[in-house]
């Protein structure tokens, strides 16, 4: 063969700064249908090989024919050394391999040969070859090009005054084994350049630095450039490759790139490739070199960018997934794979178990991830269920609360109206005994309605200014409270509340109950002897969650505890003790078996938390944090009022119910007041048109005609400044607090007693009053 010298293309090598040559006919000679071979010089007696691929007899006696008159017509004679890089070589033949040895041994003039980026098993036979002195010239391996060529360099005939420096790359970020380089080409190209072993300790600081040089550079090419990188001189430990997919997966979700190309990878990427590809968002192509990159986006720019995704049928995906469970499942180790080959990165066979152990660790994740799934389904599923439950009683409850609730009035507010009329005398004292237990039975009922109201969140929540230990103590006042230390002598309360508690804005009625629930379940659990600790205290949350809840903790939080030394839940029964009628108790004697759901309503409903810590035996611990809002907290002690009586203000009772109207009349009678009453919004209107009165007591759901809302809306337009009072037994949330915008005071939930009706009557007359008095204390 003959070649036209005067062609030779001279330039400099980027990476070690020394001459390069090469000739147009030197560069990707086709020696078969799979082998190819490329042939420069470096410097003057440095000859570099680089072949691509697998090499049959035939196309291997091509190539080297080729090298040996390279070498022939450019070293004269002389003393050489030969580069190899194996980068993209795949196994050659028996046969190949055997000329290959034979071919280099016959180079007299051969000094030395550095190989580079060889596998595990070449580097084995070379040693071995080396030991038997099999060879007549020097044997080198090397880890890359860069190193490569100053091995070559420091065993040449050249004296060191003569040898050309080399220079490394100048890289964007280097570490003790390893190096990187961002490169921009044509302006809609992202070129990754390696060299070394990628591993997890500088990979936080490689991601870091590359996604700060997309968004740089990128930020106004996003969805039109194409990250490409280069992968012959790099390896990428175990730990980091799954975490480096992710990471690029997560790259494309904030700087979507057009396409992802590599070159230079050896067989093992290019097989987990194409078995990840079907699971990778973006396009992911193969190139042979940079070259071929740039054909490709060459190529790309002319054509659709959309990637074709292919449906799996539901039968061949339960397949998949019980072929990658029963693999995920198999023990290799067991199966006769020998240890020492992950610790001994020159046997024979560790790239062969390294692979395994590399998609195993991909099915190992694959599994737990869809073990994973299924639990979350499972948790998703039991609570969309226990959802539906809730759905149906609320609208159950909706549907009756307000008739209900309007029947149930009879029975709670007449009593308080036949009490007040009866002489006090012992004659008296016996009807008064079974007056006072028909009304309470009445009120048990009326909130059996309002808890299932509360847990299907169809009630409405009236919120104030709460001090948390004010509820706590007007509990243990109650003669509810009274009756259960009647009934359990040999337990004890201990209470521990914080005189500097911060005071919340939510709704008494529901801490109410839920200190309720909590102190009869605390007490219910307890047997015989025993404690019940109830605590209150300022709390500051940071990086705390809470098992059931979406949402972080972090925040001021005012905490209530209640716990109790008594039998303890057990862990199969903890999980399902929130779920609507679910309990150990007797049903009708010790509760609704909506307690539990009530409290962690009351927990959701103030955009809370909820905590429960229990053991079999060792009692059951419940912590309720409720948030500080300093938008409403107030500062001064609150006002407890005991005398609600009234001095003959006129009063407006608006309700649809005849009942309703006489128990509200006669209630507000006996306190004192002046009461008027119509049946309907609309007669309130025409009333007020002609009449004035100090306030309203105004029902919100009216039927037919128009509601509490709209007539409290029409009243203000004629009176802006009438006060009002709401009383309802059912309504939209949404509707009692655009009236209380309007400026109407506090809810008040039928049935009510005689006590709820006057302190609410009472506080909204004399608003202004009780604030000025309190400013002056």
């Amino acid at each position: 063969m003959n070649y036209n010298m005067e062609s030779l293309i001279v330039s400099k090598c980027p990476i070690t700064g020394l001459t390069l040559t090469s000739h147009p006919d030197w560069i990707n000679v086709s020696c078969g249908p799979a082998f190819n071979i490329s042939f420069k010089i470096i410097d003057k007696n440095i000859l570099l090989l680089q072949p691509d691929g697998s090499a049959d007899l035939e196309g291997l006696k091509k190539g080297l024919n080729l090298a040996k008159q390279i070498i022939k017509e450019n070293f004269n004679d002389q003393t050489f050394i030969c580069i190899e890089d194996f980068t993209k070589v795949v196994s050659p033949t028996t046969e190949s391999r055997k000329y290959y040895i034979q071919f280099m041994k016959d180079l007299i003039y051969l000094k030395a040969i550095v190989f580079h980026s060889i596998n595990p098993l070449m580097k084995l036979s070379l040693k071995l070859a080396e030991k038997l002195n099999f060879f007549k010239f020097d044997v080198y391996v090397s880890k890359n090009y860069y190193e490569a060529v100053n091995l070559a360099l420091k065993n040449s005939d050249f004296k060191n005054n003569e040898i050309p420096l080399t220079k490394e790359p100048a890289w964007d970020l280097k570490f003790n084994n390893y190096a990187v380089r961002y490169e921009i080409i044509n302006n809609n190209i992202l070129h990754v350049v390696s060299e070394g072993i990628f591993g997890i300790e500088c990979f936080d600081t490689v991601i870091k630095y590359q996604n700060n040089f997309i968004k740089k550079n990128f930020h106004n090419k996003i969805g039109e450039y194409y990250y490409v990188v280069d992968l012959r001189n790099v390896s990428i430990t175990r730990d980091c490759r799954r975490k480096y997919a992710d990471e690029i997966q997560s790259l494309y979700k904030l700087f979507p790139f057009k396409s992802y190309i590599y070159y230079g990878a050896n067989r093992m990427i290019d097989m987990i490739v194409i078995f990840l590809a079907p699971f990778i968002s973006f396009n992911i192509k193969r190139a042979k070199d940079l070259i071929g990159v740039l054909d490709i986006v060459k190529i790309d720019s002319t054509k659709s960018n959309k990637k074709k995704i292919k449906k799996i049928s539901d039968e061949t995906q339960n397949y998949i997934e019980e072929f990658l469970v029963f693999l995920a499942r198999i023990n290799w180790e067991s199966y006769g794979i020998n240890k020492n080959f992950k610790k001994d990165s020159t046997h024979p066979f560790y790239q062969v178990y390294d692979a395994i152990t590399l998609i195993k660790s991909d099915l190992d994740e694959l599994y737990l991830e869809k073990k994973k799934n299924e639990e979350e389904k499972a948790i998703l599923q039991n609570k969309l269920q226990l959802s539906l439950k809730l759905e149906t009683m609320g609208k159950l409850a909706g549907s009756v609360a307000h008739d209900l609730n309007n029947v149930l009035s009879g029975i709670v507010s007449y009593p308080d109206i036949i009490m007040k009329s009866l002489p006090d005398n012992t004659g008296n004292a016996k009807a008064l005994k079974y007056i006072n237990r028909m009304k309470k039975s009445g009120q048990k009922a009326a909130d059996i309605v309002q808890d299932l109201l509360t847990i299907s969140r169809s009630g409405v929540v009236s919120f104030e200014t709460i001090d948390m230990n004010h509820i706590i103590i007007e509990y243990l006042k109650s003669p509810e409270y009274k009756s259960l230390i009647k009934e359990n002598l040999k337990i004890s309360i201990k209470l521990n509340l914080s005189e500097e508690l911060t005071n919340i804005y939510a709704s008494s009625i529901h801490l109410s109950k839920t200190v309720m629930n909590l102190v009869i379940n605390a007490f219910e659990s307890i047997s015989d002897k025993g404690v019940i600790n109830i605590a209150t205290k300022n709390i500051s949350l940071v990086n705390k969650s809470f098992k059931g809840y979406s949402k972080n903790a972090d925040g001021d939080y005012v905490e209530l505890t209640v716990a109790d030394t008594g039998s303890g839940i057990s862990e199969q029964d903890l999980p399902k003790i929130f779920e609507p009628f679910y309990s150990k108790k007797i049903i009708g004697k010790s509760g609704t078996g909506l307690g539990m759901m009530v409290i962690k309503g009351t927990a959701d409903d103030h955009k809370g938390f909820l905590s429960v810590n229990s053991k079999e035996n060792k009692g059951t611990e419940f912590k309720l944090y409720f948030p500080v809002n300093n938008d409403y907290i107030e500062k001064k002690p609150l006002k407890i009022i005991d005398n609600y009586n009234g001095k003959g203000e006129t009063i407006l009772v608006v309700d649809d119910v005849e009942d309703q109207r006489i128990i509200a009349y006669n209630l507000l009678k006996g306190l004192h007041y002046s009461v008027k009453t119509v049946s309907s919004g609309e007669e309130a209107i025409e009333y007020l048109k002609k009449e004035n009165v100090d306030l309203l007591v105004l029902d919100m759901i009216m039927e037919p005609g128009i509601g509490g809302l709209e007539t409290y809306k029409q009243i203000k337009d004629i009176k802006p400044d009438q006060k009002a009072v709401i009383v309802s037994g059912f309504s939209e949330t949404e509707d009692v607090r655009e009236v209380q915008k309007l400026g109407a005071g506090k809810y008040i939930r039928k049935p009510y007693t005689i006590k709820e009706i006057g302190i609410a009557v009472f506080e909204e007359l004399n608003k202004y009053r009780i604030t000025l008095s309190d400013k002056y204390k």
